[in-house]
């Protein structure tokens, strides 16, 4: 019996290491430079609602969808997903009136010929830039793509307050390090 026992045992830890073995040599780590131009006009004229903060402050607030095209820009070989295709955004923007300082969060979703690419939601800070209303904004997108792998990047626009419409990027800004990665959720 004892040694009936043993092995079994032998062979389940044997069985357990090749396992442990095939794991590791199937799920290696792989970490891309990611990155996408866009142009994205406003679907309808955003809503846009005003209020007095906790502050005493006037706020406004934006809610709108665009749609338009990204480029994918990425360095090198590229990542294993381009970012090209139709991006839609749909978002929320407020701001203190006052100092010109805000936040926005919403959804980004990338297509292309039918299927999405990336669907993934961002935060980010925006701030008033001029009298026109101009907006920039610097955040980060958290996006699943269609092979399962994660965008984690730099999402940065730039609201036009005079037609309504976005432009950005997804990755670093010219004077800023470009930071964005397609991972495939593997480590070491």
């Amino acid at each position: 019996m004892k040694r009936t026992l043993l092995v079994v045992l032998a062979a389940t830890m044997g069985f357990s290491t090749m396992g442990v073995a095939i794991a590791r040599t199937v799920a290696t780590p792989e970490v891309d430079a990611a990155g996408s131009n866009f142009a994205l006009g406003a679907v309808a004229p955003p809503t846009q609602t005003q209020c007095v903060g906790e502050d005493g402050g006037p706020y406004n607030t934006v809610v709108g969808i665009w749609k338009g095209a990204a480029t994918d820009s990425s360095p090198g070989a590229g990542p294993d997903v381009p970012l090209t295709g139709k991006l839609k955004v749909s978002a929320k923007f407020t701001a203190n009136l006052t100092t010109g300082r805000g936040v926005g969060t919403g959804k980004a979703t990338l297509t292309k010929g039918g299927n999405t690419v990336f669907a993934g939601k961002f935060n980010m800070v925006i701030q008033i830039l001029n009298s026109n209303q101009d907006v920039g904004g610097r955040g980060l997108l958290l996006a699943t793509l269609i092979n399962g792998d994660t965008l984690v990047a730099n999402f940065e626009i730039l609201l036009n307050g005079a037609t309504g419409g976005i432009t950005g990027n997804i990755d670093g800004a010219p004077s800023f390090p470009d930071f964005s990665a397609e991972w495939n959720g593997t480590t070491c």
